[in-house]
Order: structure tokens, then sequence, then C-alpha cells
């Protein structure tokens, strides 16, 4: 296991780049923004390539769940970006609970799965463009490259490229944190006939704080 490095700081460059890319601008705070997902505790995050979901493929999905120790549930995170990359980023929002032992998490972060299997049920993981999910498999499994300590808050006013959209993204964590490699698969259906085989890179916290609002 590698100590914590400045590699970790290259590497943790481009978690954070995976955040914010695709977005540009600052938007006001609305009075009305809609909540989209919140959770605190033990986290994990993966960045997702041409992920098919109700037979359409999208060109990247942001994976984040979160043992959320407020609630005592586990919550999922799927921000999945439609259209062109280079000028047309709309972006739809899953998110939902999940059992809490689809998610496991080595104390010492060196290593953690999800293995879950997810469709839409009532206001769970309802997204009307994307449509109704079912059995949508996700087996994934982060394998830390380097482990150190980050303390750090930030905030995104944010709106994706060529898109009206607009979201205020806070995020928090104190403690450990690994840079990671993500490996496994999605399966759109569950039937092993549309499986997506993930290679690539991801981040695990034993403590972050996420707030992720849609402001316009």
């Amino acid at each position: 296991m590698n100590k914590f490095c400045p590699r970790l700081l290259v590497k943790g460059f481009f978690i954070v780049f995976a955040w914010i890319s695709l977005t540009t601008g600052l938007q006001a705070q609305s009075p009305n923004a809609a909540q989209i997902f919140k959770a605190k505790g033990q986290s994990a995050f993966a960045v997702l390539q041409n992920i098919e979901i109700n037979g359409t493929t999208y060109p990247r999905v942001n994976l984040t769940v979160t043992h959320d120790s407020n609630s005592g549930t586990t919550r999922l995170l799927l921000q999945v970006f439609d259209g062109n990359l280079a000028g047309n980023a709309t972006r739809h929002n899953l998110s939902g609970a999940i059992a809490n032992s689809d998610f496991v998490l080595a104390a010492d972060l060196s290593s953690a799965t999800l293995n879950t299997i997810i469709s839409t049920s009532g206001n769970n993981f309802n997204n009307l463009e994307v449509g109704a999910v079912s059995n949508l498999a996700i087996n994934l499994a982060w394998n830390a490259d380097a482990i150190g300590t980050v303390v750090d808050t930030f905030v995104f006013n944010v709106n994706p490229v060529g898109s009206n959209q607009g979201f205020r993204e806070t995020f928090h964590q104190n403690g450990p944190h690994a840079e990671c490699t993500v490996t496994g698969a999605v399966d759109d259906g569950n039937d092993g006939m549309n499986v997506n085989t993930i290679n690539s890179f991801g981040s695990l916290d034993s403590n972050r704080a996420i707030d992720i609002s849609q402001i316009r």
C-alpha cells in the first residue's frame, strides 16, 4: 500500500476535476432550490463511462454512495450526463435508498464494494427524462492506490455546458481519504444482455458530507 504522497494530490486533482468538469459559470442561490441529495458519513465516488440505462447509453455517470450517519440509511446518487459532452451535458439525477448491506467499506479505506440492484419506486431513482429504471445491477469494487487524510470544504455553483440547468453542490470532508481504482460491471436489466464493464477511478472517504440542490 502506498503512503500518502504528492502522487495522491495529483490524482486527487482529477477526482475533483471529474466533479466540476462539464460545468462553468456561477449562479445565485435560489430560495426555491430543490434538494437532490444530502448525506454525511462513509462515502465512495466513481466515474463511470458509457453506461446503458433503459436502453440508452450515457457517456458518463458520476456515482456517489454514502452511509448516512444522520438517518442510518445508505443513499445512492447517479448523476447521468446526456448528449455530446463537448457541447451539451444535460444532467439527470437519480437518487434513492439502498440496503445498508449493499455498500461495504473497509475501516482502513483499503477497499470497498457496492453490489446493488435498483428500480424506480415512488421518488426513489425517479427521473422523467431517463424513465422508470428496472433492475439496474451495479457491482463495483474500489481498491486504494494511496491513502491519506483530507480536510476540505468546497462549494460549486455550476451549470452544465450547453444546458440551462443550475446546481449548488457543497462538499465537506474531514478524515481519512483514499484515491482508488474502480472495477466491476453495470448490467441494464440484470439479465446479462447489456453489461458495461468498468475500469475507472474514484475515491473513498471515512467522513464526507454532501449536499446537492438544483437551483434552476
